[in-house]
């Protein structure tokens, strides 16, 4: 996904109506990274050696999610960006609390960390939306003015929840997957 809005992968997705990159590197803040390893491995571009922000999940730790999260958007502030969407793929989580995922890595956020950042991130009031990627196949996608939660695990107030469920399966079982 990131790969794709920052136009790096095939054309017929990265520029469409000739708008490549849909949002520039300078204006995406990676957060929670842990995976420079599997990168190098793999042979994939070190997103490091961009101009994309990332955070890595020490730096995260070692300022408090919240404070990082503050700091993320303060590098967007800076961009003057009118408003920033949030991505959240669920493999940023440690496995032990989203084991629903297609990208297994130790030691990602728990849900206190993922809660005290999108409070942080919310509380900005320049996120205008945000999607929740799980197992690769599932979404649940809610928008601002609609409210913001995670699987009934995160509830900000006033907030609500909209699922997407695959023909047959009730948006609990998909999440809970």
């Amino acid at each position: 996904d990131l790969a794709i809005v920052s136009g790096r992968g095939p054309t017929v997705l990265t520029d469409i109506e000739g708008l490549k990159p849909l949002v520039r590197d300078e204006d995406i803040v990676a957060f929670g990274f842990r995976d420079a390893e599997q990168q190098r491995e793999y042979g994939s571009q070190d997103i490091r050696e961009t101009a994309i922000h990332a955070f890595e999940i020490d730096d995260v730790r070692e300022l408090g999610a919240a404070v990082a999260a503050e700091q993320a958007a303060g590098i967007l502030r800076r961009n003057d960006v009118e408003g920033f969407w949030i991505h959240l793929d669920a493999d940023v989580l440690d496995d032990v609390v989203m084991p629903a995922v297609e990208y297994h890595l130790p030691g990602g956020l728990s849900w206190d960390e993922l809660s005290a950042t999108l409070r942080a991130l919310m509380a900005t009031g320049q996120a205008v939306g945000v999607n929740v990627g799980i197992d690769g196949n599932y979404w649940i996608t809610t928008m601002k003015g609609v409210g913001i939660g995670v699987v009934g695990f995160l509830r900000l107030p006033g907030s609500s929840l909209g699922f997407w469920s695959p023909p047959g399966m009730t948006g609990d079982e998909t999440v809970c997957r």
